[in-house]
C-alpha cells in the first residue's frame, strides 16, 4: 500500500518567527518575556467572534483573528498578511509555496503571545489508492508520527454525528519551542482529511477549546 502519510508530515508543522518584540538595550520599551507570559494569562484566548473561512473542497470556522484561505487560489494574500505582521513570515513559507495544491486550507491566528511561533491550522486532503478503514489509517498515522513527535493521545471521537480520528501530539522545533498539534483525521469513501491545529504547549490549554468548537463546523465537499 501507498504509504499513507508521508506527504502531510512536511507540512503539518508551520512554525513562524513571532513579530514579538523583547526588550534589550537596542529597544527598552519592547515587551519583556515575563510580561508577555502575564499577557497570556490576563488574555482570554476563547472568543464569540468568529468567521468561516472557505478553502477548496472545505469550509472550516475559526476565531475572528485567523486569517487565511485556500494556497491554491489565496497565497498571494496569505504571504501579505503574514509580511504586514512580519516580513521573515512569507520567506518561511516555502513548503506551502512549492506545494499549494496539497492544502485544501492554511489559517494564521494574528494574536500570538509565544515567540517564534503563530498558532495555525491547515486541512489537507490524501486521496486513497486503496480502501482503509479509519482505525487502520489512525494506526498508521500515529506510527509515522511517532518518528517525531511525542504522542499524547490517540482515540476515535463522534463529531456531529461523524466518526473521526483524533491525535494529540508535542515536539520540540529546532529553535527549542515545545509545540503541541491536534490532528482530527475524516474519513470518505476515497479520500481521508486531515486537519491539524498547530499552537505552542503554552498556550494550549487556553485554545483548545476553539479548537474542539472550530472542528465541529468542518464542512467537505464530496468528491466527483
Amino acid at each position: 500500500m501507498k504509504h499513507l502519510i508521508s506527504f502531510f508530515l512536511v507540512l503539518v508543522l508551520i512554525t513562524l518567527s513571532s513579530c514579538q518584540q523583547i526588550a534589550s538595550e537596542d529597544n527598552p520599551t519592547a515587551m519583556t518575556v515575563s510580561e508577555a507570559d502575564a499577557s497570556l494569562e490576563a488574555y482570554d484566548l476563547t472568543t464569540e467572534d468568529w468567521e468561516m473561512l472557505e478553502g477548496e473542497s472545505v469550509k472550516l470556522s475559526v476565531p475572528a483573528s485567523y486569517r487565511g484561505g485556500s494556497p491554491n487560489l489565496d497565497l498571494t494574500e496569505i504571504e501579505s498578511t503574514l509580511e504586514q505582521l512580519n516580513g521573515d513570515y512569507s520567506e518561511r513559507l516555502q513548503a506551502v509555496q512549492e506545494n499549494p495544491e496539497e492544502i485544501a486550507l492554511i489559517a494564521f491566528d494574528t494574536q500570538f503571545f509565544e515567540s517564534d511561533t503563530l498558532t495555525n491550522v491547515n486541512v489537507v486532503q490524501h486521496e486513497l489508492d486503496e480502501e482503509i478503514s479509519l482505525e487502520d489509517y489512525l494506526s498508521q498515522a500515529v506510527s509515522n508520527l511517532e518518528a517525531t513527535h511525542n504522542i499524547e493521545e490517540q482515540e476515535i471521537i463522534n463529531n456531529n454525528d461523524t466518526s473521526m480520528g483524533r491525535i494529540l501530539t508535542t515536539l520540540t522545533t529546532e529553535e527549542g519551542v515545545e509545540m503541541t498539534q491536534l490532528f482530527y483525521i475524516h474519513s470518505q469513501p476515497e479520500a481521508m482529511w486531515i486537519t491539524t491545529y498547530t499552537t505552542p504547549s503554552s498556550e494550549f490549554e487556553q485554545r483548545v477549546s476553539n479548537f474542539e468548537e472550530s472542528i465541529a463546523s468542518l464542512e467537505i465537499e464530496a468528491l466527483e
